[in-house]
């Protein structure tokens, strides 16, 4: 029995088994989850895995005196569980028609998905950039510490 609803697949095995699947994993072939679906065979697991949409946000500051400013007020509403401040950067880039240098500072969140939205709209209030970059990355949920990432997410959901 297979049930299907946008990006969650739920499907059970003829031994009564259940696999819950909330995205596509790289270890299950595209020919297995269509299988999965279209059919009522065995159901391809993904061993243990949970999926909790998990980002780390990439934002760039003038200094140190910024990024700490930054990372206090997100750390404050909550919309992080960690703030991570790497001093000594070297940027070049294009800045209205030019190549610009600047030394600049890297601040890295660790937050979850429903936070981004806020965390944006945060720092680009409080940023001292026109532009600032603000970007975000998936965090891999099945390739390294499972301790750290429940403790990611748990703290990124308060």
């Amino acid at each position: 029995m297979t049930y299907r609803t946008n990006n969650l697949i739920f499907c059970k095995d003829k031994l009564g088994n259940n696999g819950l699947h909330l995205k596509p994993h790289p270890r299950i072939s595209r020919n297995s989850r269509l299988n999965c679906l279209y059919e009522n065979t065995n159901c391809p697991k993904q061993k243990d895995a949970m999926y909790y949409n998990l980002r780390m946000v990439y934002i760039t500051t003038p200094d140190k005196a910024t990024a700490k400013n930054l990372g206090h007020k997100i750390l404050k509403k909550r919309l992080a569980a960690c703030a991570n401040i790497v001093d000594g950067m070297e940027s070049m880039y294009w800045w209205e028609g030019k190549i610009t240098e600047d030394k600049e500072c890297i601040l890295l969140i660790k937050t979850h998905y429903s936070n981004m939205k806020q965390l944006t709209k945060l720092v680009e209030k409080h940023h001292p950039y026109d532009c600032p970059c603000i970007i975000s990355y998936t965090i891999t949920e099945d390739e390294g510490s499972e301790g750290y990432r429940n403790w990611l997410y748990s703290e990124s959901q308060r």
